[in-house]
């Protein structure tokens, strides 16, 4: 190990849309910190917008985090001058929320901590086109501090490009949740699916038909049907789940809300089809070694359709058709998608490995 090495080890901070509300950001966190761990750097913050729930700063505790939040300005300020940020939670290029999250608190941590000291990274990020002026701005002067970036997906390197961020030091890797380990046993073949839907009018709205059909649709063709939350906010799956708990009127559909992504992971273990119009979902199941049937109306679900060459089905299809699809999804051996993520899960490490490893240079970062 060099010299340049040793004086990269400091501790690490990691700030996402992490809280425990949305099971892929938790599913991140996760990842990101067994991630970190395998390439012998210590994690041990966790940065949040807001305090999270007592039962989930325990669970970020038994992971050996402490958590700050923005509320705690003293405690972000230590950690700012302490740690290297990471900044890798999801989407974390986005202004249809405004100007604070998360582009504005982004913005805001990178700073900090490259004027304390610290060398902050951009690590499997998401992004989509921004159209505030005034969100261009910070993320060309901003998120520029960070000394090297690795995003999600193709679309979002042509989002960040787009709002000027400096493309030679973008490297296009995958989601971390690719990395996530996790525990998966045999496909016994028994019909059992798993509904993930999804409520968000900003990006993806006018599903509640499609889950509505394929869960009635399942049922009929004899299938087991749970009906889960991802995000455990009222306002959006969780919501979902409650209406469609209300309109479906079947008592022999199982609806969840899980309390912690250890519940979640496993209603995953326990079905042989994931259904569901969001990308951690799909994810989720190939990693499970379960089937999933992607329903695409997002940019970020088209691309992790066509590369990992899933199944998919319109959401306006017949139910008929869901049932057809969801027999074929059944039947998909996905051998190739396999192969890409190993693939992914290779160029993640390549990048951490290369992007923590290496000896400062005090120019580096800059805009």
């Amino acid at each position: 190990m060099t010299g340049g090495s040793r004086e990269r080890r400091r501790p690490v901070a990691i700030w996402g849309a992490y809280g425990g509300m949305n099971l892929g950001d938790e599913a991140i966190l996760v990842s990101m910190v067994g991630l970190m761990r395998r390439h012998d750097l210590e994690p041990n913050v966790v940065i949040t917008q807001s305090r999270p729930e007592p039962a989930t700063v325990a669970a970020y505790a038994r992971l050996g985090l402490s958590t700050v939040t923005f509320r705690d300005a003293l405690a972000l300020l230590r950690t700012a001058r302490r740690c290297d940020l990471i900044c890798g939670g999801g989407q974390l290029l986005d202004d249809r929320g405004g100007l604070g999250f998360p582009v504005g608190f982004t913005g805001a941590l990178l700073l900090l901590n490259r004027v304390l000291g610290g060398r902050p990274t951009i690590l499997g990020i998401g992004a989509e086109p921004i159209t505030r002026r005034a969100s261009k701005w910070m993320v060309k002067l901003l998120y520029s501090l960070a000394g090297s970036a690795m995003v999600r997906d193709r679309p979002s390197a042509a989002a960040l490009s787009a709002a000027g961020y400096r493309m030679e030091r973008v490297q296009v890797g995958g989601d971390v949740v690719l990395t996530l380990e996790v525990a998966t046993e045999a496909l016994a073949g028994s019909k059992r699916l798993l509904i993930v839907p999804n409520k968000d009018a900003q990006r993806a709205g006018g599903l509640e038909g499609a889950f509505e059909t394929l869960a009635r649709s399942a049922r009929s063709a004899g299938w087991s049907v749970t009906v889960m939350a991802h995000d455990r906010r009222n306002e959006y799956d969780a919501g979902e789940v409650a209406r469609l708990e209300k309109v479906l009127e079947d008592d022999s559909i199982e609806y969840l809300v899980p309390a912690s992504l250890e519940e979640g992971l496993a209603a995953y273990r326990s079905s042989d089809v994931v259904a569901s119009a969001r990308m951690h979902p799909l994810i989720l199941a190939l990693l499970h070694n379960v089937r999933p049937l992607a329903i695409p109306v997002v940019p970020k679900v088209d691309t992790l359709v066509e590369d990992m060459k899933l199944l998919s089905v319109a959401p306006g299809a017949s139910g008929d058709e869901m049932l057809a699809e969801l027999d074929a999804a059944a039947a998909w051996d996905g051998a190739g998608a396999a192969q890409i993520i190993d693939e992914r899960r290779a160029a993640i490490d390549r990048f951490v490995a290369a992007s923590f490893n290496r000896e400062r240079n005090p120019a580096e970062g800059g805009a």
